[in-house]
């Protein structure tokens, strides 16, 4: 969350308007722009206008830093960096369970979740939204779930358009399906694997989802039988150091 971000966050919770929360500290038109983050705001302006409004510093950066640190976590997922995710657990009090359950499913361990605690996850995993933080609970449930689940969990993954999805959340999503797919591969399903695959295809062409692309092209050549392309990706991964991702 960018500065400016958090400061209409902050002023609508106070339920004042841009003149009011500026407090003519600085112009009525800059502060609009400062909270659109078309214009930076110095840092005697931004305690200013904090002490103004009785919101101490360290309330403000906290939340940003807390959602870099939840980025951060997230981010190391994807990598399969169980280390930092380790480290992450030794770090912080908060966010203990998702972390654990992050290093269990990466080092494929037989984690068991009360079916209380399971059921809840699916209830939130299948509202009617899309954002980052439903997307991230997919992503953990597909390791979870039975495989009738999985199917339904796919549907929700390709129910909204991606092309409102921001980075992070869209590799969220492509590392969902391709654990749908190598699931599906793995148990002989492989009609709903090419789905998968189909679904990872129709994601936006970006640099940071090529590796996905490259492991769904490998299990492609794999259900069709062509061994000598599945051999040739999979060497390219051994070289580039990503073979854990065939795993």
């Amino acid at each position: 969350m960018k500065i400016g971000t958090q400061l209409k966050k902050i002023r609508i919770l106070l339920g004042l308007t841009q003149k009011e929360f500026s407090a003519g500290i600085v112009t009525e038109s800059f502060y609009s722009r400062v909270e659109s983050n078309h214009s930076n705001i110095s840092m005697t302006q931004l305690i200013e206008i904090l002490n103004h409004n009785h919101v101490s510093l360290y309330d403000f950066f906290e939340s940003l830093t807390k959602e870099h640190f939840e980025h951060e976590v997230i981010v190391a997922f994807i990598d399969q960096d169980i280390p930092k995710l380790k480290n992450y657990l030794n770090i912080t009090k908060s966010h203990q369970i998702v972390i654990k359950l992050m290093i269990a499913i990466l080092e494929n361990q037989n984690f068991k979740i009360s079916e209380q605690c399971y059921q809840k996850l699916r209830t939130y995993a299948l509202k009617a939204e899309d954002n980052q933080k439903i997307v991230l609970v997919q992503c953990l449930l597909v390791h979870l779930c039975e495989l009738d689940e999985l199917s339904i969990l796919m549907d929700k993954l390709a129910q909204f358009p991606n092309s409102e999805s921001d980075d992070l959340t869209l590799r969220l999503k492509i590392q969902a399906l391709l654990v749908c797919m190598r699931r599906f591969y793995e148990n002989g399903d492989d009609s709903k694997a090419i789905e998968a695959i189909k679904l990872i295809d129709s994601l936006p062409q970006k640099s940071i989802t090529a590796l996905e692309r490259v492991v769904a092209q490998y299990y492609l050549a794999l259900i069709k039988k062509d061994l000598s392309k599945a051999k040739q990706i999979k060497k390219l991964l051994t070289d580039m150091g990503y073979i854990k991702y065939l795993k």
